[in-house]
């Protein structure tokens, strides 16, 4: 059961998700363990320990070093204490000697470090040399500085609670360095006095985000018994840093960095919501929470608050920064690193790779998500080896076996699942095969979508929905084997990656209905569903929505072009196939590992969006936000004013709507607590596509669009016709599921169907036809010989027509959109086109660095 928000909300602020009973639970994960017990140390205690203490008058400081109890984790096992990589906040030291060691106001040579005197090797002894500083951790020493591409960062930046290195620059011979810096923490967690120290170069540990001042003195040196300064030489006053976490992408994280991400992510699988909160503080959110609240908002039978509309980026940039400052609670240094699998699509590509090389990427590994790629279809190797799902949530959203899933998943396997195929034991087809989102999907929503309703419209799908496919996965029982009597195996693969979000629609078209309660002993796949009056429907010519809710030409007109007899055995055997998913392919994804680094990476796509300045314009319309729930009304949870159910996670003393937080993530201000590591996006340019063009600071930037701007070379584009929003031309598109869950079209439209499903796979589709589906949203078909629907095509029908004409963003026939080439498995691609180099130039595609 969901236990308390974050921060209250009025009744009112949760009435458009449906009702739900919030209160804490005794039980936990449900798993076989002892409660955390031992004491950790609390987020206020992080920032109590090691504070530098500055005596008024005094010119000494200590740094406290005391460390906190580790604490074991829920498993039995002794949780590593989480390093703090960086020391504790405050913290400012000479390199030459140690942190508690006291000041000396007046250093020889003789007492001067060893590094601090291969510092003043290269000094210079010129007085009209400036004073100023620069200031690098482990990382931008590495990669250089910080936030770059972010408009309003006018000063280094460096991270909060990761111990930096500050150096004079335009230092010299026999002269000493006095350094204030205002804006460390106290041990009440408040903006402390300056904060002091000396030396050419020194380390100091910031502590809360903010912007700190920073003052260098330059005495020179004196020598002899005297601790009496000589007068001021030089004195810089003016300087500051920007104190912002860091995102960066999983795989660059230093490996003490990954660890301790990975210890903080286990303190949340594995500890009960109120001994989190007793023992981290407020801001602490299990997972069992934080999945239940995305299950609850996305298994509503009514409709998906939280996918399928202009919601999808708002409310996960939401969700993932409750984790994130949940994980901080923990560790103060977390952050949530962002996943970019374009860099794995790229490598692939570049050596030649077949489909099934997506299994041997490194984030598959033990030290990352980890692989479910075996006979039971969970991780087995690893921290997250058979990590346990909540398997008693009669209170709030679940499956008939009383599972933490979407209600149309008949999944009865006790651990996060992960199935990587699709179709039934006998007939497996790998997921894989439908290809993950590249370079390609990335390129083409930035340019191609002028206006956040386009963007937003289009994020969900291609640059991101395969991702949760391939992932996911589905088992069919036995009943979906008798298909094969009546379709080839290309026709197979095909109906059994639609198969999932066929189901979703179904039930929520209150067609398709499943068992109240099956026992936990209940064998996989025995417990499902049926399809009360789908035969009298189909025998009297009113069945189509059965069929037509494939939302594939193929598919529909394959199974219309049987006798009705064989029409009535398929959807049967359908209905009753007892479809298993993946949990990364459902409502209840964020119990899996590998959910969480997936949408930041998103975001970050979307603020090069708003960073090219190509956005002509960015207002939330007010009709068409979402596909139509079962009642015919707009979905709560997309439009600008609906409030978001993650409380006051900004520090603004309210819920957030979603303008409000769309208003609050843009790069191009400092209101974020955090910034990303880089939009650069280098792999691409083996297609040739540089994605620098896009930001203004760059010596490539090609400014806004001209005309011409959305013309993508003719070797990228496919024959399908699509809209700016990545659908299907609308006049072509088949209606939305009306009320009655039957399509408004007429029942015998090749085109005919009602698309509306859940975390489920976008697939790629060899011969010309493809379906591309979000994570959870709706999912749809587009085909070089046939236009048939893709969910913003259903969009597009059901809301382009009754908005107005200053709401709508995009002219449906005015852009086409590109589908897919040898970077891009996509709408219109060949399944393996991911990994294919047929159609390139010198082994890489034609990119568009001439898209001005």
């Amino acid at each position: 059961k969901l236990t308390t928000w974050s921060a209250p909300m009025a009744a009112a602020d949760m009435a458009g998700y449906g009702s739900v009973d919030w209160h804490e639970e005794s039980s936990h994960l449900d798993i076989a363990s002892t409660p955390l017990d031992a004491q950790a140390t609390s987020s206020r205690q992080w920032r109590a320990r090691g504070i530098m203490l500055v005596a008024a008058g005094a010119l000494g400081f200590a740094a406290l070093s005391s460390k906190g109890t580790a604490a074991p984790d829920a498993r039995g096992t002794l949780l590593k204490e989480t390093p703090t990589l960086g020391g504790r906040p405050g913290m400012s030291t000479d390199l030459g000697s140690s942190s508690d060691s006291s000041y000396d106001p007046n250093p020889s040579e003789s007492t001067t470090s060893s590094s601090t005197q291969e510092a003043r090797t290269d000094m210079t002894d010129d007085d009209a040399a400036d004073l100023s500083f620069t200031a690098y951790n482990s990382y931008t020493l590495q990669t250089g500085a910080l936030g770059g591409h972010y408009p309003w960062v006018d000063a280094l930046v460096v991270e909060p609670y990761r111990e930096t290195t500050f150096t004079v620059m335009g230092a010299r011979h026999s002269h000493e360095y006095h350094w204030t810096i205002q804006g460390g923490v106290d041990e009440a967690g408040s903006l402390s006095a300056a904060l002091l120290s000396v030396g050419n170069v020194i380390t100091y540990t910031p502590g809360k985000v903010g912007e700190y001042s920073v003052a260098i003195i330059e005495y020179p040196q004196t020598t002899g018994a005297s601790a009496v300064l000589g007068e001021i030489s030089r004195n810089f006053s003016t300087g500051k840093v920007i104190v912002r976490y860091v995102r960066r992408e999983i795989r660059t994280l230093m490996p003490e960095d990954r660890e301790a991400f990975m210890q903080g992510c286990e303190v949340l699988w594995f500890t009960e919501q109120s001994a989190g909160k007793t023992q981290y503080g407020d801001d602490f959110v299990n997972i069992k929470y934080l999945t239940g609240l995305h299950n609850h908002l996305s298994g509503d039978r009514n409709c998906d608050h939280m996918h399928d509309g202009l919601g999808f980026m708002t409310q996960h940039a939401g969700l993932t920064y409750l984790f994130e400052k949940s994980l901080q609670a923990i560790n103060p240094v977390l952050t949530v690193p962002y996943w970019d699998w374009t860099i794995d699509t790229t490598a692939t590509a570049a050596a030649n790779g077949s489909t099934d090389a997506l299994w041997e990427w490194d984030v598959w590994g033990p030290d990352y998500f980890g692989s479910g790629r075996n006979a039971e279809h969970t991780v087995s190797q690893g921290r997250w080896a058979y990590t346990n799902i909540t398997t008693t949530n009669w209170n709030d959203t679940h499956n008939p076996y009383g599972h933490m899933r979407a209600p149309w998943n008949m999944n009865s396997i006790p651990y996060v699942t992960r199935f990587n195929y699709t179709g039934s034991v006998n007939h497996q087809y790998d997921s894989a095969e439908m290809g993950m989102p590249t370079c390609m999907d990335f390129w083409t929503m930035i340019m191609t979508c002028d206006t956040w309703d386009a963007f937003g419209w289009k994020m969900p799908y291609d640059p991101h929905a395969r991702v949760h496919s391939v992932i996911g996965g589905s088992e069919a029982g036995k009943t979906f084997d008798k298909l094969a009597k009546y379709f080839d195996d290309d026709t197979m693969e095909l109906i059994s990656k639609l198969h999932f979000y066929w189901t979703k629609n179904l039930w929520r078209a209150n067609k398709l209905e499943f068992p109240e309660y099956c026992s936990s002993d209940t064998p996989q796949h025995q417990c499902k569903g049926m399809c009360d009056g789908m035969e009298d429907a189909i025998r009297a010519g009113t069945g189509g929505a059965y069929i037509d809710t494939f939302g594939d030409t193929d598919v529909i007109e394959s199974i219309k072009d049987l006798p009705t007899n064989d029409q009535i055995e398929v959807i049967t055997a359908m209905c009753e196939a007892g479809l298993a998913i993946g949990d990364q392919m459902e409502s209840a994804s964020p119990a899996d590992i590998s959910f969480w680094p997936i949408h930041p990476n998103l975001e970050r796509i979307w603020m090069i969006k708003k960073l090219s300045g190509t956005f002509t314009n960015e207002t939330w319309p007010t009709s068409g936000v979402s596909l139509l729930s079962s009642t015919g009304d707009e979905c709560y949870g997309h439009g600008a004013d609906d409030v978001l159910p993650y409380g006051d996670i900004y520090g603004t003393n309210q819920n957030l709507t979603n303008a409000a937080l769309y208003e609050i993530m843009s790069p191009e201000d400092g209101t974020l607590p955090y910034i990303y590591d880089s939009f650069d996006l280098e792999h691409c340019e083996y297609y040739d596509f540089d994605f620098t063009t896009w930001l203004p600071d760059s010596d490539t930037f090609m400014g806004n669009f001209v005309d011409d701007a959305a013309e993508v070379p003719e070797l990228l584009l496919d024959d399908v016709t699509t809209d700016s929003d990545g659908a299907a031309d609308p006049s072509a598109n088949p209606s939305v599921t009306n009320a009655a869950g039957a399509t408004d079209a007429s029942e015998d439209s090749a085109t005919d169907s009602a698309t509306d499903q859940s975390e489920g796979p976008a697939t790629d589709q060899s011969e010309g036809s493809a379906t591309d589906q979000s994570e959870h949203p709706s999912g749809g078909e587009e085909t070089t010989a046939v236009t048939t629907v893709t969910p913003s095509a259903t969009t597009a029908t059901a809301h382009k027509s009754d908005k107005n004409t200053d709401d709508s963003v995009t002219e449906d026939s005015a852009t086409e959109d590109p589908t897919t080439n040898a970077d891009a498995p996509g709408p219109g691609g060949d399944v393996t086109s991911g990994f294919d180099t047929t159609a390139t130039n010198g082994g890489s595609v034609m990119g568009t660095k001439t898209r001005r």
